[in-house]
């Protein structure tokens, strides 16, 4: 059975409209009749989703399903975090929880769950045409670097391109009179990666959001407030 073609959305910032680009391409696949499926290796989020056969997943790879046209399934989300205090998590690994783990201790056991992630990946490519992944925070983050299992550490793993999405609001805030072009043009011929270009998604006010929208929101501005402390 042929294997399915990848493409990655990474982001220069947690909020940058990766969940979003991601959900844009599933339903543009689904609708010029691929089988399609999201991924994303390890997501953090306070609340998740309980599918049919009771395993929690991330609710924006649900989104991200519902944009394709198919159910939610654990192997979009095999690794999933449920910040517990400033320090540690609930780690759920294939909608399974194997308990609460401290940051640092999480950080040096984490590639250990490499099978796990090519597992899930792999059986979801066997069954679809394209995979659409998803990467976390920023792939810049040179604290994270050097054992990554979601940004470019995965993109490496599946031989996936990758897009990378800016939020153009604050990554030229201060350059007065310039377009959204010009900047965008300069930063993908000096970085060599195709770069997509995502407006600020939240503006509009929250009751104006299809529901779905108001829980990734809701779930986006609460990690914030963690990683701020």
């Amino acid at each position: 059975m042929s294997k399915a073609k990848c493409i990655m959305v990474q982001g220069t910032m947690s909020g940058a409209g990766k969940s979003l680009l991601c959900a844009a391409l599933c339903r543009i696949f689904a609708q010029d009749g691929y089988r399609v499926a999201p991924f994303k290796s390890q997501n953090m989020a306070l609340n998740s989703f309980v599918t049919r056969n009771g395993a929690e997943m991330g609710r924006a790879q649900v989104v991200q399903a519902q944009a394709a046209g198919v159910e939610p399934d654990v192997r979009m989300n095999p690794i999933l975090l449920k910040p517990s205090s400033d320090v540690g998590s609930q780690v759920i690994v294939n909608g399974k929880a194997r308990g609460q783990m401290p940051a640092a201790a999480y950080f040096k056991m984490k590639r250990s769950l490499i099978p796990d992630i090519l597992e899930a990946y792999n059986s979801l490519a066997a069954e679809n045409d394209i995979i659409v992944i998803e990467g976390a925070g920023s792939p810049a983050e040179i604290n994270l670097k050097a054992d990554d299992i979601v940004n470019m550490g995965l993109a490496k793993l599946v031989d996936a391109p990758v897009l990378l999405a800016g939020d153009a609001v604050e990554l030229f805030r201060a350059e007065q009179g310039l377009t959204i072009a010009s900047p965008m043009t300069r930063l993908q011929n000096g970085t060599g990666i195709c770069l997509a270009a995502a407006q600020a998604q939240w503006q509009a006010p929250a009751e104006l959001m299809p529901e779905y929208l108001q829980l990734v929101k809701a779930e986006k501005d609460l990690q914030e407030k963690q990683w701020a402390k």
